[in-house]
């Protein structure tokens, strides 16, 4: 309850200094010494630890985003409806990129991140980057939402019968 603990070295013989760190770190009671989400995010010892992120957004993605916004309303709704029922094992490339544009790791990226991507990487104007974030935006909380985000970068070509059924079927349910 006083948040007192002892860090048995028969336990943590096998731990290296920087996991201990990263433990203790986590463990402190008052909240203004702990550290924070993002701070343990970037600890060494996690970083160390966590598989390789491709620190990459594909251009052939960034373009996906910007013509999303010049389909008609209508395609954008459905394929977000699409992008409800589709399969998570096709979505990696979508994943890794929506991870590395969540800059704030909110599991959203922020429209003005997402525009000043797509004003350096296409070259698009301002107005048109801002374009791009308003269609992606269906909240309209200034963020992109990972199944927006998906609805315009999966691949069309992609589009299956199968998943045009489910698609179906799930829009028609009450």
């Amino acid at each position: 309850r006083r948040g007192e603990y002892q860090m048995k070295p028969t336990l943590w013989m096998g731990v290296s200094l920087e996991a201990a760190d990263f433990t203790q770190a986590l463990l402190r009671v008052d909240p203004e010494k702990r550290m924070t989400a993002n701070e343990a995010l970037q600890h060494p010892w996690l970083q160390a630890t966590l598989p390789p992120i491709v620190r990459h957004v594909s251009a052939s993605i960034l373009e996906d985003l910007g013509n999303f916004a010049e389909e008609t309303p209508l395609r954008r709704s459905f394929k977000r409806l699409m992008a409800i029922s589709l399969d998570d094992g096709k979505l990696q490339e979508q994943r890794e990129a929506f991870l590395v544009l969540d800059a704030s790791h909110q599991g959203k990226i922020l429209a003005p991140d997402l525009e000043e991507m797509l004003k350096q990487r296409l070259e698009l104007d301002p107005d048109k980057a801002q374009d791009v974030t308003r269609a992606l935006d269906i909240a309209g909380d200034n963020s992109v939402r990972f199944t927006d985000f998906l609805a315009a970068t999966f691949p069309s070509t992609d589009l299956e019968d199968s998943l045009l059924q489910t698609t179906f079927r799930n829009g028609l349910k009450p």
